[in-house]
């Protein structure tokens, strides 16, 4: 345990005991005062630290003419202990300010004269005390293992000290730490350290100036026992930029943050190439903090990270893990362009920097530019206060065998999530717009939603075999992403391009709105009214809820040659929003021969292009994209010379559901046989599997939909009614991926590994006929499908898994033994499309239950020589049940649970599984010695992958649905983050048959009768529960 110093006397603190009420917000916010300058020091203790501030404010104007200044507030949260008060050096008495739990209000008469004069300066001066150890919410300044951190988006820096805490208010900042050298010899802060040195009784300090303006949430200090990885970036322009990775000294030691400082380096050499950007600091750290909230947080030249989403060796990360290690840096790192140097002005346009953001993740993560890493050594110095230990970097294997994701598949990964977490966020009770107009709590901002659908509107994240918190580079706010995707296709790259610099260059150092977007790709459009008017519309997107539904219906006339497409839209009502306005949408269009299945030449008759596609009327290119901007549309295509299949939304052009009138099977079979677009192709498998998916769930909910106590589960007859639907249901299918698996496994395994992962469920949730989904009939089904894919596929699978193992290096030829791992594990894009096709491979042998596959599959866990290859075939053997998944989970538990990385991934295999009346199990986790309650880790390893067991989460009895919300109540006394992210899963009780939905909808009024509930989790509950209301 670190040293530390002796804590300071009692002090006396004038905090009120009143209590108010949480009260929602507004996107109209009232002016308030402003700020230049933050001069602040903390004495760090993890007991008791004390914050002394000094704030330079700017006055406000007066509410109207004629009016007095207005009370100086300060927002600030009720477990700040406040010891002093001063105004321009004159300490304040108890009666002459007021501390409520929200804030620290100061009346005009006990103000200088300088207040009633709007933009006029005065200095505020408070103590506070604080208790970082007891602070278990993880924002504000906390402990984390050893170290002090803080987190403060979007308003944890109230729980710090009292301040102007909005985003809209920057202030320059100078820092100064202090605390005792042996428990933390490194202490950091954003900008510089321009001072440093030792103080008396084995104390020491360092001061920290960061001379450009930020908004508080963008504040950060580390203090504790670190080392640092050392590297550099040499900008365009020649600029040297020193890059620091701190973590702690065994994982310097180790290595494991080499893959950091490499996708940073990465990251900032690409945002210099495609957008023109160079980083404008002097030095930028990043820190690995053993736990953290948020996951990862921008903050200025200081981002820091849970160490999970930073730290990566073969040992303790999966494929998924190295490159959510690329995307997580790559995004905090992309956020100083858009989110720190153009921040948001206020939360309810957080959807601007986080889509804005999250677009330019996945166009880095999509490059196929190569990872082109250092090829030499190198450590640079650091101020003399800090200690670190100099690591030599030798990352040329990075540069001779890593390159970022191949791009025909981002697209299809992004709609893959939008359609698991934005379509279901859509379709629920806390379906929202990515700008919404109110919210009782800011944190439930940070949704899907706001993040991806604003960055389409402006890809999407990597899926994991565990789950993740709300800011891993999972679907957090999808619908953000997508609206900056859609300006791009409706505008075309280069005009794009353009109306982004054009918004940076005129909102740099300030804040901005998404009309302030819209605004700049108008103008960047130049003579075209077209595509001004595309831009503009798009501020439909931010401002309404729901996913929009197009239609399509095609007519050929063999005769005329000529091919008439129609389009519609329509989006449901949804809470608050009944009736719903026409959005622009893309749509990327081709015509597919059906007889030669060749792309064919469109001509445009008559109809209206996307503005990107008007240079092109005089050509006859072989796709096109439509702009979709009424209920109704008609396009017709001339010169159509044989009949056509029609290719729609290539590309995922825009995040909506399609449904094309007509499509027989034959013609989806067509598109994944020639079409050249990888999202069309896997669009086509998914609407195959679909098909036969719902045939037999409604053959399974005929036989075993009703629940009797103490029969088995789920019923033998509604096994035995899927089994006998699977053959016929199945047949469409079966081609469709024998030529997946024969075409070029190889070569092609991204593609395949995506096509060979049936449908998620929310397409049964979204084709319900209204009476509810019975998610274990549904989970009957899908097991099913899979047993007769297997078998109808066996050697092709069979062939596939071969041609893998020895692309990768795998040798099986021994009988009786581990699996031998020839070639040593080595993290590549393409390693990893090989390795994920080949585990979805496995995954469907396994569903026969076979012993040669079963002992394969052992002999690849007891073989495995890092993370990847144990955890795929522990999953697939966790499929087999009885003694084989038995024998596997503890033999997994004992090779890789000794770091928490392995801890949690063994969690994560025993929680979700789907092995019927796993609760048990998933209940004696939170008792393992290795699980830390409170750690975002722990707590998504057991509880939220439960949550996504059909058989056991969904249990008929009600007792998966008590044992997570039991977790959100024992979670939200420790940390209601953890909470309200647990809660989202209980929120949607009427998408789930009438004895669920009583079941389920019974535990959210029990979450909403708990007195001293969270706001935050009572938010979602509460949303939730209104929508019946509303219904009535």
């Amino acid at each position: 345990m670190p040293a530390w110093g002796c804590c300071w006397g009692e002090h006396e603190s004038s905090s009120s005991e009143e209590e108010e009420s949480e009260e929602s917000g507004s996107s109209e916010e009232e002016e308030s005062s402003g700020m230049t300058d933050a001069h602040l020091t903390f004495r760090l203790h993890p007991e008791e630290t004390v914050v002394d501030a000094v704030l330079t404010i700017c006055a406000a104007a007066p509410a109207a003419p004629g009016y007095g200044p207005p009370p100086l507030v300060l927002d600030g949260r009720k477990d700040l202990r406040l010891v002093s008060v001063a105004v321009e050096g004159r300490q304040l008495a108890h009666g002459q300010y007021h501390q409520s739990p929200k804030a620290l209000t100061i009346a005009p008469n006990f103000l200088p004269p300088a207040a009633a004069q709007p933009g006029a300066q005065f200095q505020v001066a408070t103590r506070v005390l604080l208790c970082p150890r007891a602070n278990t919410h993880l924002e504000g300044l906390f402990m984390s293992g050893g170290l002090l951190v803080t987190d403060n988006e979007p308003e944890g820096f109230r729980g710090i000290t009292f301040f102007i805490d909005r985003p809209d208010v920057a202030a320059r900042y100078t820092v100064r730490l202090e605390a005792d050298k042996t428990a933390c010899p490194v202490l950091l802060s954003n900008g510089k350290c321009k001072e440093s040195g030792d103080l008396p009784n084995g104390w020491h300090f360092a001061t920290w100036v960061d001379p450009v303006p930020k908004p508080s949430y963008l504040f950060c200090l580390v203090a504790g026992q670190l080392a640092s990885l050392e590297g550099r970036h040499v900008t365009q322009s020649g600029r040297t930029i020193q890059l620091r990775v701190w973590a702690d000294r065994e994982e310097i030691e180790a290595r494991r943050a080499d893959w950091a400082l490499a996708c940073l380096q990465a990251a900032m050499r690409w945002d210099e190439a495609t957008f023109g950007v160079e980083c404008d600091l002097d030095l930028f750290q990043i820190v690995a903090v053993p736990s953290l909230q948020s996951g990862g947080m921008e903050n200025v030249g200081l981002n820091t990270f849970d160490a999970s989403h930073i730290l990566a060796c073969p040992a303790t990360a999966t494929d998924d893990d190295y490159q959510n290690v690329e995307r997580t840096v790559a995004h905090e790192f992309f956020h100083h362009q858009t989110g720190n140097r153009v921040t948001v002005r206020n939360w309810f346009q957080l959807t601007l920097k986080e889509g804005l953001t999250v677009y330019r993740e996945q166009e880095f993560a999509a490059s196929t530019q190569p990872c082109a890493l250092p090829r030499s050594s190198f450590v640079t110095t650091v101020a003399p206060n800090l200690f670190y230990f100099p690591v030599h970097l030798h990352l040329q294997e990075f540069a001779a065998s890593t390159q970022y994701k191949f791009a025909p598949c981002a697209r299809v990964e992004a709609a893959s999530d939008l359609r698991e977490g934005l379509l279901d966020e859509d379709s629920g009770p806390l379906a929202h717009p990515p700008r919404p107009a109110e919210v009782c709590s800011v944190e439930n901002f940070y949704s899907d939603t706001v993040y991806n659908k604003g960055a389409e509107t402006i890809g999407m994240l990597t899926p994991s075999d565990l789950p993740h918190n709300k800011s891993n580079p999972l679907p957090i706010n999808a619908t953000g992403a997508e609206i900056v995707r859609m300006l791009e296709t409706s505008l075309g790259r280069p005009a794009f391009l353009a109306g982004l610099r054009s918004f940076l260059e005129q909102h740099r150092g300030g804040s901005a709105t998404c009309e302030d977007l819209l605004a700049a790709m108008a103008g960047a459009a130049g003579d075209s009214p077209e595509a001004a008017a595309a831009a503009r519309l798009m501020l439909r997107w931010y401002d309404q809820a729901g996913t929009p539904e197009v239609e399509a219906a095609g007519e050929w006339n063999p005769n005329a040659r000529t091919f008439t497409l129609r389009l519609s839209q329509r989006t449901e009502p949804t809470p608050g929003e009944p009736r719903k306005q026409p959005v622009p949408i893309p749509v990327a269009v081709a015509l597919l021969g059906r007889g030669s299945g060749r792309q064919l030449p469109l001509r445009l008759a008559s109809g209206t292009l996307a503005p990107v596609s008007l240079p092109a009327a005089a050509a006859a290119p072989a796709s096109l994209v439509l702009l979709l901007t009424a209920p109704k549309q008609t396009w017709v295509f001339s010169g159509v010379e044989e009949e056509p299949v029609l290719s729609l939304l290539r590309g995922c052009s825009a995040p909506v559901t399609l449904t094309v009138k007509g499509r027989r099977d034959a013609d989806l079979a067509l598109l994944v046989a020639a079409d050249q677009d990888p999202y069309v192709r896997w669009d086509a498998v998914q609407e195959l599997g679909l098909r036969a998916l719902l045939k037999m769930y409604r053959a399974a909910l005929a036989k075993g939909g009703k629940y009797k106590a103490g029969a088995p589960y789920p019923p033998p007859a509604a096994v035995a009614a899927a089994e006998a639907a699977a053959a016929k249901a199945a047949a469409p299918l079966v081609p469709a991926l024998r030529h997946v698996l024969t075409a070029d496994p190889v070569g092609a395994a991204e593609f395949g590994a995506w096509a060979l992962n049936l449908p998620g469920d929310m397409g049964i949730y979204e084709r319900d006929d209204g009476d509810g989904v019975d998610p274990g009939m549904l989970q009957v089904a899908r097991q099913s499908l899979e047993r007769a894919l297997a078998a109808a596929l066996r050697p092709e699978l069979g062939s596939a898994v071969l041609a893998l193992d020895a692309a990768l290096g795998v040798d099986t030829a021994a009988p009786g033994g581990p699996t031998r791992y020839a070639v040593p594990y080595a993290y590549s894009a393409q390693a990893a499309a090989q390795r994920s096709m080949r585990q979805a491979a496995l995954h469907l042998l396994a569903a026969l239950g076979e012993p040669a596959v079963l002992a394969d599959l052992q002999a690849r866990l007891a073989g495995a020589t890092n993370l990847t290859e144990a955890v795929g075939a522990a999953e697939a053997l966790d499929r087999a049940g009885g003694a084989a998944r038995a024998a596997a989970l503890a033999a997994f538990h004992d090779a890789w649970g000794g770091n928490t990385a392995g801890l949690h991934a063994w969690m994560g295999l025993v929680a979700g599984s789907e092995q019927p009346g796993n609760l048990a199990e998933a209940a004696a986790l939170p008792r393992h010695p290795g699980f830390q309650l409170g750690s975002p880790g722990a707590s998504l390893a057991v509880w939220d992958a439960f949550s996504g067991s059909n058989f056991n989460f969904h249990a008929p009895d009600g007792s998966g649905y008590k044992f997570v919300a039991d977790a959100v109540l024992l979670l939200d006394k420790v940390n209601r983050w953890q909470a309200a992210e647990l809660a989202a899963n209980l929120v949607d009780w009427e998408a789930v048959e009438p004895r669920r939905s009583r079941l389920l909808r019974a535990q959210l009024e029990r979450l909403a009768a708990t007195r001293g509930l969270s706001s935050v989790v009572m938010d979602l509950v509460e949303a939730a529960l209104e929508e019946d209301s509303d219904d009535e």
